[in-house]
């Protein structure tokens, strides 16, 4: 597997004279950066590659716009050699000088990746196209635009499929995150999520992986985490459900079962670290649409990807994260190189165990070792021995239940108190209505469970079938083998209760304002039928 997180279709097998030596994670060296061109428009010149924003893992930061100029003649060469006839020495040197003028620079890459979205039909806010007419001072334009920065920001990842890293002084100030601001006494499963904001959420996370005893096993320096949290935070997207709230509750939940005396036993250090990072960054980038949508209307991803695509993509954008070129967000630097590839091969088996299509694999194991638990309770007389069917010193088993712990934390929502269950619950059924009504308006297979949402009884059906067919083999199996685990499970049955279909009126779960989605003209089941 090496530590090529994200499996492309063409060159999964490679590896490239960057990784070949110390297994990926370079110390001493660090690999050189390429250039990524936006695509050209017919009849649009190419832009400078210097505005251009920057390929995997980088950023336009004056920072390297100024270490740029300190280049020699023979570096600059070979930096720009990708397009050695498209770019003269001249033209580069205008254009980092344009990007110097006034204070801190004009983010000249703004304007263009603007322009490119126009070209491209992208729709921006009012407020947005009226700053495009102005030049942006890139000292104060996060403090000033974070929505607009954010929206650029989303554009460029889907063009270019790569993470997005701000510079240093992009991150603005840090020092408001501290360890300490948040107790691990406030961190429990009653947690109201939808209440919290940025500051808050990634205190909290300092405090989970403090508590979990990552910073101070792995030496990590508490800057470097938070940036690292802000840079994962920076590359969800805002769909209804595959959001950062999602991804924040998915580490809150995998870190209320890895800090349980129980779980807790059966991992290693290591194990511990590997499933936060996989549950946070397990849902990056997503579009809100799932894999068969991408499939179905050859999304470039899954041109690029292999099986499972979506969860492929998340893992790419997690490494490049983690190896960042520039080291902002080097969560690893106290390991070894042998640690360091552990850590990325097992936070990549984490986020691949999120793909739903693996989902009865770690359910039927579950259950296996849910017969074993109860088998060695009663050869045991009724006590302990739970902990005994898993055994730290077997990679296999403990890669198994690491990979069983994130898929159980991504499907945690219902497991919640009521509030935030719902909550979950409305989101999960508004982005499937959403991408039911992009299926129906270009004439795609429809999915079967995304069709009669706007109706409570459909979205009943949908909910109590979830719960029924999916949560309670998973969760249902991994409470009788934890204690601690056992009240989540209660609480998702409990959820399953509360579904009456002579009473729905008083059900929690229902989305306000579906409306039905209409057919293209001569695409409706009765036009058909007519025909």
């Amino acid at each position: 597997m090496g530590c090529n997180l994200g499996k492309d279709k063409d060159n999964s097998d490679d590896e490239s004279p960057d990784t070949k030596e110390g297994n990926g994670h370079q110390r001493t060296k660090q690999p050189q950066q390429a250039f990524t061109p936006i695509p050209a428009t017919p009849g649009v010149p190419p832009a400078d590659p210097v505005n251009q924003p920057a390929a995997a893992g980088g950023n336009n930061s004056m920072d390297d716009v100024k270490g740029a100029q300190a280049e020699s003649p023979t570096a600059k060469s070979e930096r720009f050699s990708i397009c050695p006839n498209r770019y003269s020495e001249q033209s580069i040197k205008k254009s980092k000088q344009n990007m110097l003028m006034k204070s801190g620079g004009l983010n000249v890459s703004v304007t263009a990746s603007v322009r490119t979205m126009v070209r491209e039909g992208v729709t921006l806010q009012p407020e947005f196209e009226v700053q495009t007419k102005k030049r942006f001072s890139m000292v104060n334009f996060h403090a000033e635009h974070g929505d607009l920065l954010h929206q650029l920001e989303a554009h460029r990842r889907k063009t270019t499929m790569t993470a997005t890293i701000r510079g240093d002084h992009q991150f603005g100030d840090i020092s408001k995150y501290q360890l300490g601001a948040v107790s691990p006494s406030e961190l429990t499963w009653s947690l109201e999520v939808f209440d919290t904001e940025e500051e808050w959420q990634v205190n909290a996370l300092l405090a989970m992986f403090d508590h979990a005893g990552c910073i101070k096993r792995f030496q990590i320096e508490v800057d470097a985490l938070v940036r690292f949290f802000l840079t994962v935070k920076g590359n969800y997207n805002n769909p209804a459900f595959h959001n950062w709230f999602h991804a924040f509750s998915v580490c809150h939940a995998a870190y209320m079962m890895v800090t349980s005396g129980d779980v807790r036993q059966c991992l290693t250090e290591m194990d511990v670290f590997s499933i936060l990072v996989a549950s946070l960054c397990h849902d990056l980038d997503h579009p809100g649409y799932n894999n068969d949508f991408l499939a179905k209307t050859n999304d470039p991803l899954a041109i690029k990807y292999e099986k499972p695509v979506l969860e492929h993509h998340h893992a790419a954008l997690a490494q490049q994260i983690l190896q960042d070129p520039g080291r902002r967000c080097d969560v690893t630097s106290g390991m070894t190189d042998s640690e360091c590839n552990e850590f990325l091969e097992t936070v990549y088996a984490g986020i691949m165990a999120t793909d739903m299509a693996v989902h009865k694999e770690i359910c039927d194991f579950l259950t296996d070792k849910a017969a074993a638990a109860k088998e060695g309770m009663q050869e045991e007389g009724g006590v302990g021995a739970k902990h005994q069917v898993f055994h730290p010193d077997i990679p296999e088993d403990r890669m198994m239940l690491v990979r069983s712990l994130v898929h159980a934390a991504d499907l945690s929502g219902q497991g919640m108190d009521p509030k935030v269950a719902y909550g979950f619950g409305r989101r999960v059924l508004q982005e499937f209505h959403d991408q039911l009504g992009q299926e129906r308006s270009r004439g795609l297979p429809e999915s079967a469970y995304m069709k009669d949402l706007e109706t409570p009884l459909g979205q009943a059906k949908a909910q109590l079938g979830f719960i029924s067919f999916v949560l309670i083999p998973l969760w249902g199996s991994l409470g009788s083998i934890f204690d601690s685990v056992r009240p989540v499970a209660d609480r998702i049955v409990e959820r399953m209760t509360e579904i009456d279909f002579d009473k729905l009126e008083g059900w929690g779960g229902i989305v306000e304002g579906l409306k039905p989605h209409s057919y293209p003209p001569g695409a409706s089941p009765e036009e058909k039928k007519a025909e």
